[in-house]
């Protein structure tokens, strides 16, 4: 997933529950940037660790909505809901309501 023009890489390992159901528990980002290596290091045994300590599907929805939507002042899926208001992190565009 790119992010900022930069590649970074997002593996998630799960297994089936008895209920059908995948269940994530363990998660691995990893980019190639050298300066990002504690953050993602970090980062990636804080989530693996909540997944096993139970249902982190919540995560992954979070994850989802966190990508974006799309800006209508750029036009580019840098815009993100915080609290009521749309806010682009790219162009400064903001709505609430």
């Amino acid at each position: 997933m790119p992010v900022d023009g930069k590649n970074y890489y997002l593996t998630i390992n799960d297994y089936v529950h008895a209920d059908g159901r995948r269940v994530p528990f363990e998660i691995f980002i990893s980019t190639s940037l050298v300066e990002n290596f504690e953050t993602m290091a970090a980062l990636t045994r804080t989530l693996s660790a909540a997944c096993r300590r139970g249902d982190a599907t919540f995560l992954f929805e979070e994850a989802v909505t966190a990508h974006g939507e799309t800006c209508p002042s750029c036009n580019r899926d840098t815009a993100h809901r915080i609290e009521v208001c749309l806010t682009c992190f790219q162009c400064g565009y903001s709505k609430c309501g």
